[in-house]
């Protein structure tokens, strides 16, 4: 069954351990989690994220995990700010929203940390720019190529880019996140991903990051895609 590929994953997903790396689906932000269950919390997000899309269309894929995003809400591009100012149903509904969605959202992070919650920059622009060409949110999921994000020593507030050993060391989950869902088309969003997953093998469409600047070309490239 689908559920329990997804719940042998997410059990992968936690096993995974190593310095400057934050793990969100099993390791708690003793400064800036909300409480010793945040990872729970995290892995629920994921799960039923997950499930709402085991018919999804499109999956996303960039480079990691950030501070703002994944770090605290579970879901690649994906932050808490988001949680808050779209209905619970765009994340983990198959079916479409209706006028009271279900709160299945479970917030993380402190809420001292930043009012309402991070704002990832990537995550909204990608999250906007779906929405806008595929309004159905549960046809298309984000992941990325190294599941995890990667810190500065000592600083979980900060993001850097994964070695290449860390990204190696990631690649058989990255393998079993995408055979979790054979029939979608793979889409790499930047340089980065595009190098990795084709190093893997995979035939992949690759569209511009929306960062630094990026953000018309991205969601040019998306509308062309999904005109084809």
């Amino acid at each position: 069954m689908f559920e329990n590929k997804v719940k042998s994953f997410i059990t992968n997903l936690q096993k995974y351990h190593r310095q400057n790396i934050f793990n969100p689906w099993s390791e708690s932000d003793n400064q800036w989690d909300i409480g010793a269950d945040a990872a729970v919390k995290r892995s629920e997000n994921l799960y039923n994220y997950l499930i709402a899309r085991r018919d999804a269309k499109f999956i996303l894929v960039a480079e990691a995990l950030g501070y703002q995003g994944g770090h605290f809400s579970g879901i690649a591009m994906t932050s808490e700010r988001l949680f808050k100012t779209m209905p619970s149903c765009y994340f983990f509904d198959s079916e479409p929203c209706r006028t009271s969605c279900p709160t299945k959202l479970a917030a993380a992070g402190k809420p001292a940390l930043v009012s309402g919650g991070f704002c990832e920059p990537t995550g909204s622009i990608v999250w906007k720019t779906m929405l806008s060409l595929m309004p159905t949110p549960t046809s298309w999921l984000h992941w990325n190529t190294f599941a995890f994000h990667p810190h500065k020593p000592g600083d979980t507030l900060t993001n850097r880019t994964p070695t290449d050993d860390e990204v190696e060391s990631g690649k058989h989950l990255l393998v079993e996140f995408l055979n979790l869902f054979p029939n979608a088309t793979v889409v790499a969003v930047g340089r980065i991903a595009h190098e990795t997953l084709t190093g893997m093998g995979y035939t992949v469409t690759r569209v511009r990051h929306p960062a630094n600047g990026g953000a018309t070309e991205f969601k040019n490239n998306i509308h062309d895609l999904l005109s084809r």
